[in-house]
């Protein structure tokens, strides 16, 4: 999940649907521009795993990722604002200063939550990284789906029993994919499955403070929090040198640029026309596309066991988001929460 990029309306959490849709004409051909849209996007977040790696070469992990998300919130701040200002989010007249200050309070409490643990997430995927490939990497990473379901139970969601079974096939994909020699698991998992619990918590801060007028100033909010919690680590821990920022540059740039700011607008556009769980499935797709640019790029491979791993961990990722065959009753998420 290259992301950093999921401020919007999680829909369905209870079904392992994270990724939800707004009101949208979604006929036969939106449909279809929609799909492809979210398939591009499924792709340039694979790619951002191998940017990841790649800039391990030139930065520490705070150092990297504390610069991307600085850039990311750079551009989406302004676009944050205007989107607010245009569509009456902050409109004093219409709805109160008492309202509009509460409206405030609530984004630059969700931005400071959603941001602590993206910065959390995105910095143990990085560090992770030094040991263990993209491919792995972005299937452990997709794990987050049929997390967020067991942390959504705090909130007194009821866990389905497709979920329970999806949770047992993962962990049986998980053991194929990372148990080495001797029942080894690497440092390098073990930070990358932790990355997958921060992403879960942050996806179920994210529905509680988004809505759909906010969900850019909430991107930008807390890739802004993101990035002050990794500069100051960084500052602490790393110290990298101009030089190293020099180097890196080109990786931060695509980074930023592409699987953060593009990829978070194409999946913004493409959840439009696309139905809640056609639109996770796709998306999904994220961790494939990481292995693929894994093997092309990198020279990486798998072993027979290890993609029987990835196999199964997407086969439960996939059944986790079916939709039900009878729709849950759902109430309209109220624009002010």
């Amino acid at each position: 999940m290259n992301n950093t990029n999921n401020t919007n309306d999680t829909n369905n959490i209870n079904n392992g649907n994270n990724r939800g849709t707004g009101p949208a004409d979604r006929g036969r051909s939106g449909s279809i521009r929609g799909s492809l849209t979210l398939l591009l996007c499924a792709i340039i977040w694979g790619s951002g795993f191998i940017g990841q790696k790649v800039g391990l070469s030139d930065l520490p992990p705070f150092a990297l990722n504390g610069a991307r998300h600085l850039l990311s919130a750079v551009i989406l701040i302004p676009a944050g604002f205007f989107l607010m200002k245009k569509n009456g989010y902050t409109d004093k007249d219409k709805y109160g200063s008492d309202e509009i200050r509460r409206r405030w309070q609530n984004l630059i409490k969700g931005s400071i939550i959603c941001g602590i643990f993206l910065a959390l997430g995105t910095n143990m995927q990085q560090a992770g990284l030094m040991w263990i490939s993209a491919g792995e990497s972005g299937f452990i990473t997709a794990l987050y789906v049929i997390i967020v379901p067991f942390f959504g139970t705090f909130l007194g969601l009821k866990i389905k029993k497709r979920i329970w079974g999806c949770a047992a096939a993962s962990i049986i994909g998980f053991g194929l994919l990372c148990l080495k020699d001797q029942m080894h698991i690497s440092a390098g998992v073990w930070l990358t499955l932790g990355c997958a619990f921060a992403f879960s918590v942050e996806m179920l801060a994210i529905d509680r403070f988004v809505t759909p007028r906010n969900a850019v100033a909430l991107s930008a909010g807390q890739m802004l929090v993101a990035a002050l919690v990794s500069v100051a680590v960084s500052f602490f821990l790393e110290s990298p040198s101009t030089g190293q920022l020099v180097s890196g540059l080109p990786v931060i740039l695509y980074l930023a640029l592409v699987p953060t700011t593009l990829g978070y607008t194409l999946q913004i556009i493409g959840q439009g026309h696309t139905e809640p769980a056609l639109a996770s499935m796709i998306l999904s797709l994220e961790s494939v596309f990481a292995a693929i640019f894994g093997v092309l790029f990198l020279g990486e491979s798998m072993t027979a066991r290890e993609l029987a791993g990835c196999a199964i961990i997407f086969g439960s990722i996939v059944v986790a988001q079916l939709p039900d065959k009878r729709p849950d009753k759902r109430t309209d998420r109220k624009e002010v929460q």
